[in-house]
């Protein structure tokens, strides 16, 4: 008897506990629905707001991975120009174009190059490089004097394949250079947000046009 007693007390006071409970719950759900009901306007301004915002940021995003992608081009096109000049001077050497101290100073650019990537020391690098478009220069011209290449597969193939990459530097830089300065003026006009938003600008490139 005394047993039967405590599991029917044991009972009553669980279920007890569960009305408790889903009282609570159910006064929570009620009194949230109510609340939204209230200010259903405002919450959907909020809603509505904040997918603008969402679309906003991830369109700038976009825009700045484009312009970050032609950067990345142009760092590409400059890679592969440094990668030809060891050849150009082992060309030279055996046709004595450039002379000992000139194919020395490539060699102490290209290093230089190395040391000084365009992200952290971008004016000391543009200033190689503009050694490197003038020295190059040199180079071509002493070819074409000395008509030097026109039997030359060789030789044809490093002046087809620098001339191309020049190319695409000039065009890569006159298209950068327009977007870089498209975004940044945007960057510029609400600058607050860009920089909440971790939206960053872009430097200009510049190289000599030979």
């Amino acid at each position: 008897m005394n047993n039967s007693g405590g599991v029917a007390r044991a009972s009553v006071k669980r279920a007890v506990l569960d009305d408790g409970f889903w009282g609570k719950l159910e006064q929570f759900v009620t009194s949230t629905w109510q609340l939204i009901l209230e200010y259903q306007l405002l919450i959907l301004l909020i809603v509505i707001s904040l997918v603008v915002l969402y679309l906003i940021i991830i369109f700038f995003k976009r825009r700045e991975r484009q312009v970050q992608k032609l950067w990345n081009f142009l760092l590409f096109f400059l890679s592969k120009r440094q990668m030809l000049i060891p050849l150009v001077i082992t060309l030279s050497k055996r046709d004595d174009i450039l002379n000992l101290t000139t194919q020395e100073f490539l060699i102490e650019i290209r290093k230089k190059c190395r040391e000084n990537p365009l992200e952290k020391n971008p004016k000391e690098r543009l200033e190689l490089e503009v050694e490197i478009s003038k020295q190059l220069f040199y180079y071509f011209s002493e070819l074409e004097k000395k008509e030097l290449y026109q039997n030359n597969r060789k030789l044809k193939k490093v002046v087809s394949d620098l001339e191309f990459i020049d190319e695409k530097l000039v065009q890569l830089q006159y298209l950068y250079n327009k977007e870089a300065s498209r975004w940044n003026t945007i960057v510029y006009i609400a600058y607050p947000f860009f920089k909440l938003f971790g939206f960053k600008t872009f430097k200009k490139f510049e190289l000599p046009n030979n």
